[in-house]
């Protein structure tokens, strides 16, 4: 039952966005979509830097890094205890919100660019 309750949620959520996308001028999703993507990047990029300025510190506790850590990351969190996991994991998640608005943003921007009289 629950999972039927988590679809129907889903569906209606696409079709909720869809229906407002579609009545939403192209104007506003233009801006709407700027705004939310200068949004996520003043989130993201400074708690991405964080993050890895985090991680490195912690890490650089227990001995050398390996060499380009900082391209993958993620499997690096094992070798964090519980504290410095929270105390690392804090901005990571900040990050990939900040992350999640920079493409909502992005997609709105483009939505509102090929609805514009401009478009194709």
């Amino acid at each position: 039952m629950y999972e039927l309750a988590l679809v129907a949620a889903l569906v209606l959520l696409l079709a909720g966005t869809a229906a407002l996308l579609f009545w939403i001028s192209w104007g506003w999703l233009l801006a709407m979509g700027l705004i939310v993507t200068a949004l996520g990047l003043l989130v993201g990029v400074p708690t991405g830097m964080l993050y890895h300025v985090r991680l490195r510190a912690a890490l650089a506790e227990d001995g050398p890094l390996p060499a380009r850590w900082w391209l993958h990351p993620t499997p690096l969190h094992e070798r964090l205890d519980a504290d410095r996991r929270r105390w690392v994991l804090r901005p990571f998640y900040a990050g990939a919100a900040g992350f999640l608005a920079i493409v909502a943003g992005c997609g709105l921007t483009v939505v509102g660019i090929l609805r514009s009289p401009f478009g194709p």
